[in-house]
């Protein structure tokens, strides 16, 4: 509990716990109680401890103790206090029922008679106002099970509880005047007693009449008694209905139980024999045997084959294209150098893995048109690798030996130039298309070194700065005359 008080403009708290809260009420015993202390008198006691306590929440302090005190003494001066129903009192209570004869058969006054010494501010309304409790409380847990020759002794007992309710009201207005509840739970209880005895009384002459029917009573005396039958029958018919029903959800809920366990039994067989999810991919309208597995295995065998072929045609080309840039730069480094033995060198090896790679390739069994033009790409780049080599390297990978005098060896050089450059332009016109275009089929379609028989015409070619129409451009000049001849 905690004060604020404004004091020099500020505004403090003050924590009343602890010591200041045991020093205060020491000081107000010291001064003769809550009635007789002043705050003014308070504040100044404790000043010297507690310099931050102020008048004003010492004034408000002293008035809560004053009130409390208050309350006290009504409670203690009153004939009656407020009693709780919890601990010893209520087990006291419920044995003392049980002593009587249980709920129904015990009585208030008699209740009260075995608590009073123990506790003296019981009142008699408190103890019927907890008997009628446990009772309504016992009739509500028997309802739904009882027939109805039960509900009709149920009736004449509760004719009799009424009765003997009404008595108790009346010794309640004669001893129970002083109770601490209120008028109003008071005059509900007295209602709710009432209602009891006339319902039970109404349902005597019922019972009387209902007795005279079954001896033989006119048609229209029977008529509600037909009316109650045909209600009964009703929620009879009801209650089997929703029976029904709840026994029809029950067997689907089963079958559905059922169904989810055979699916699950089913795909852990499935991931036992290695093929997941098999059934639940295929229709399940179509009706598998065992030739499904097999065209299955089969139809993967044939994309295996078919996988692995394109791979080895990949690699080919791969191949094809790494010696196609190699003998481009040969062509360009012997262009640059001419008669270089390295050139010639790399030619020689060039040469020898084309026709290792072509000795390879045709072992393979070709699918489509694309291994025939790989193949005839191969020798195509064959034959060129073969013509750009001096006559004299051809002659000593032959077994052959050149020959001649100093004299025709010089005049042979002559002749060695003049036909390199020829070689040198075919080479170049046959390697064109497989150069500059990309596609393997052009050297097919070339038929031969030379090319021809190709049908590439500079004036129709949309390439810009296609060698092989400088070349034919070169040639046309020279077959002119105009264009002198080289030394």
């Amino acid at each position: 509990m905690a004060d604020k008080d404004t004091q020099g403009g500020r505004e403090t708290t003050v924590k009343w716990q602890g010591r200041l809260e045991e020093a205060f009420d020491a000081e107000v015993e010291r001064l003769g109680g809550c009635n007789n202390a002043q705050p003014k008198q308070l504040q100044e006691a404790l000043r010297e401890e507690f310099p931050e306590l102020s008048l004003k929440s010492c004034k408000w302090h002293l008035q809560t103790l004053r009130k409390r005190e208050q309350r006290q003494q009504e409670w203690l001066s009153a004939p009656s206090g407020p009693v709780r129903w919890t601990g010893k009192l209520k087990e006291a209570f419920t044995l003392a029922v049980a002593a009587l004869g249980g709920v129904h058969a015990a009585r208030p006054k008699a209740v009260l008679e075995r608590l009073s010494p123990a506790y003296p501010h019981l009142t008699l309304q408190s103890i019927k106002w907890h008997i009628q409790t446990l009772r309504r409380k016992q009739s509500k847990g028997s309802e739904g099970t009882a027939t109805e020759g039960r509900r009709s002794r149920g009736n004449t007992h509760a004719h009799e509880v009424g009765t003997d309710e009404g008595e108790e009201e009346g010794e309640e207005g004669e001893e129970g005047e002083d109770g601490s509840s209120s008028d109003a739970q008071h005059a509900r209880q007295q209602r709710q007693s009432l209602e009891r005895s006339l319902s039970a009384k109404r349902r005597l002459p019922r019972a009387r009449s209902s007795d005279v029917d079954a001896a033989g009573s006119p048609p229209q005396a029977q008529q509600p008694r037909r009316q109650r039958q045909g209600s009964q029958q009703q929620q009879d018919t009801q209650q089997q209905q929703q029976d029904t029903q709840q026994q029809q959800q029950q067997q689907q809920q089963q079958q559905q139980d059922t169904q989810q366990q055979q699916r699950g039994e089913q795909q852990q067989g499935d991931q036992r024999q290695g093929i997941p999810g098999l059934n639940a991919s295929l229709p399940s309208t179509v009706t598998w045997g065992a030739h499904a597995l097999k065209a299955a295995e089969a139809g993967l065998l044939r994309a295996g084959a078919a996988c692995a072929n394109i791979r080895s045609l990949i690699a080919h080309l791969e191949v094809h294209a790494a010696c196609q840039s190699e003998l481009v730069q040969l062509l360009e480094a012997e262009q640059s150098s001419r008669g270089s033995e390295a050139a010639e060198a790399a030619l020689c090896a060039l040469m020898a893995q084309l026709q290792q790679h072509t000795r390879l390739h045709a072992n393979i069994p070709p699918i489509d048109s694309a291994a025939a033009a790989l193949t005839a790409a191969a020798a195509a780049m064959l034959v060129a690798a073969g013509a750009l080599l001096p006559k004299a390297v051809v002659l000593r990978q032959a077994g052959g030996s050149p020959g001649g005098s100093g004299g025709q060896g010089h005049g042979g050089s002559g002749l060695a130039a003049h036909s390199r450059r020829e070689r040198n332009t075919a080479v170049l016109g046959s390697l064109v298309p497989l150069v500059h275009d990309g596609t393997a089929a052009a050297a097919a379609q070339a038929g031969g070194v030379h090319g021809g028989s190709s049908q590439h015409s500079p004036e129709t070619c949309t390439v810009a700065g296609c060698r092989r129409c400088a070349y034919m451009r070169r040639r046309a000049e020279r077959e002119a005359g105009n264009l002198p001849q080289q030394p």
